[in-house]
């Protein structure tokens, strides 16, 4: 062979290869957008067989690569959606796995997927699982997005909502409380944060029989939610909470105007009908009872 062909040839060959594995990562992604067009249509039973198939030729044609992942996130997203959220779980464990493998275990992709699994995890009742993960996710972000950045006070609020259901309140209260911080420092934008995480507080509060301190909250939550424009949703939470601590302790006539004013607030509209009975039902225990005292 004469030895200016070599140069050509390994040329030639080099280009072939490379226009191999071109073609592969199309057909990678292709598999990809497969799964992922039919998750879109909303029609997760069609999704579903198409989704494994496409896993599984990813995980064949490319292992360990960020396909594959994209792939096991995908499948993962779909047992969610079938509220299989055991298999979610396991997914979403070997997706950690491979993110770790491949040097990636202290990245957002991992605060990611750590927040996706503990969600599973909630799901299927396993919350005392879902807290390392969570407590994790809250140092990542913490570390790479800053402590004071709205995906941090998102994160910590969904820790601290995991540590009030295992009876964990300090850690809890101390969540929240930096959360809402973050969040009132935002300003109007994040009005609807702000109300959620002080609804939270109080919340937490009452659950401790701090019924004073939860008031204090409440009124705050009252305040703030009456404020143009008006969150309708979470005037009546805070009314009906301050009526139902009211009577609990004794201001009867308290909790009977918190409760009327519940009712103006929940109006005529058929979706809180059942709301509006149960308040009348309270309301009508309060006056027998106001009635009946000598």
């Amino acid at each position: 062979m004469n030895r200016p062909a070599l140069p050509f040839l390994l040329t030639f060959t080099l280009a072939l290869a490379a226009t191999a594995v071109q073609a592969q990562s199309r057909e990678v992604e292709a598999l990809n957008r497969i799964c992922r067009d039919a998750l879109d249509s909303g029609d997760a039973l069609r999704a579903a067989p198409v989704c494994k198939r496409m896993q599984e030729q990813v995980e064949r044609l490319a292992p360990g690569t960020d396909a594959a992942l994209t792939a096991l996130r995908n499948l993962a997203e779909l047992k969610r959606r079938q509220d299989n959220n055991l298999a979610a779980d396991e997914l979403y464990t070997e997706a950690l796995a491979l993110v770790d493998r491949t040097g990636r275990g202290e990245t957002l992709l991992a605060a990611d997927l750590l927040e996706r699994q503990a969600d599973a995890k909630i799901a299927r009742g396993t919350i005392f699982e879902a807290e390392p993960g969570l407590r994790r996710a809250v140092a990542l972000r913490d570390t790479l997005n800053g402590a004071t950045s709205l995906e941090a006070a998102a994160t910590r609020v969904r820790h601290a909502t995991v540590l009030a259901m295992l009876a964990q309140y300090q850690g809890a209260h101390v969540g929240y409380r930096r959360a809402l911080a973050v969040y009132e420092r935002a300003g109007p934008a994040l009005r609807g944060e702000t109300l959620a995480t002080r609804r939270l507080i109080a919340e937490l509060l009452a659950r401790q029989s701090r019924l004073s301190q939860a008031e204090s909250e409440l009124r705050r939550l009252l305040e703030d939610a009456s404020a143009t424009p008006r969150v309708v949703e979470q005037v009546v939470f805070a009314l009906d909470q301050l009526a139902w601590i009211a009577a609990e302790s004794g201001r009867r006539d308290d909790a009977i105007a918190l409760y009327r004013r519940e009712l103006a607030e929940l109006g005529q509209a058929p979706a809180n009908a059942e709301s509006a009975r149960l308040v009348r039902a309270r309301l009508a225990d309060l006056t027998t009872t106001g009635a009946a005292a000598p």
